[in-house]
């Protein structure tokens, strides 16, 4: 057995997989200190029992959990910092005037590949600004942090309408579709009129001012293909237009595509007839 996973996830994941998710549902409420994971299993076993509005529930409060204790400040990691095209790039990102369009990760907890998706940026953009929507465990020192729920007003919005139809976790599939509002409330604040979101085990190789924007050509949106949610450039109209395109999509229940319902499968019928610039071309 894998020694990271949690007692009280195992137990939970063995009830489901012997066909008793209530009993899973029922040992997960009954812990004596709840934190951010249970709610996230409890929002997953909820899905699982179709009790979409405690699932949503959970999801809120899982997030709400995440967030709860203060940031600390933390590095990207010695061995991260010791590399020296990060080392370069990390003292002109300090010194250089701040270029105008900011890399945005939306993202929970700080596994290792989140801090080398950051600092492969600062090597490759050092004037980017970087930016992390995330939560108490991934405030990196080189980036300004805002905790998710402080701008969650449109995330929870499109929560309540959000019905879960994918292969993969609810938590899962239902948090990549509210970053794009979390982004969306984040540039509103900002005053950011322009931003590039990334996944974080993307590894950009490429300057953002001189590489990558001239790609944009003027348009609102661009993307890694049409099911490519995973590098973007948007505007503040674009992020305007995605958010109300996902809102509508679910308007009056499941969106019809006869199997799994993503962001990424969403996306062709978001560009279908729309200009828009793929950046997976060259």
């Amino acid at each position: 057995l894998d020694s990271r996973v949690r007692t009280d996830e195992l137990g939970a994941r063995l009830l489901v997989a012997s066909g008793r998710p209530e009993t899973a549902l029922e040992f997960l409420a009954d812990s004596p200190a709840p934190d951010a994971r249970t709610w996230q299993l409890m929002a997953d076993v909820s899905w699982l029992l179709r009790d979409e509005a405690s699932a949503r529930l959970y999801l809120r409060r899982c997030l709400e959990a995440r967030c709860a204790p203060e940031a600390e400040p933390r590095e990207l990691g010695e061995d991260i910092l010791q590399m020296p095209e990060v080392a370069a790039g990390l003292a002109r990102h300090r010194q250089a005037p701040p270029a105008p369009t900011p890399l945005v990760w939306v993202h929970w907890e700080a596994p290792p590949h989140f801090a080398q998706s950051i600092a492969a940026a600062i090597a490759a953009s050092p004037a980017s600004p970087l930016a992390v929507i995330g939560d108490s465990t991934n405030a990196f020192t080189p980036c300004r942090h805002m905790p998710m729920t402080r701008r969650a007003a449109s995330a929870w919005a499109f929560l309540e309408r959000y019905r879960h139809r994918s292969e993969n976790d609810y938590v899962y599939e239902a948090f990549c579709l509210l970053r794009w509002y979390l982004l969306k409330d984040w540039a509103e604040v900002e005053g950011v009129e322009r931003l590039i979101t990334l996944d974080s085990d993307v590894l950009l190789f490429a300057d953002v001012e001189t590489e990558l924007l001239p790609r944009l050509g003027g348009h609102d949106v661009a993307f890694t293909g049409a099911m490519g949610p995973h590098l973007a450039i948007l505007t503040q109209d674009g992020l305007r237009d995605l958010c109300g395109f996902f809102m509508q999509a679910y308007e009056t229940g499941v969106p019809d595509l006869a199997g799994q319902v993503t962001d990424m499968t969403l996306l062709p019928r978001f560009l279908a007839g729309r200009d828009w610039a793929d950046l997976s071309e060259e």
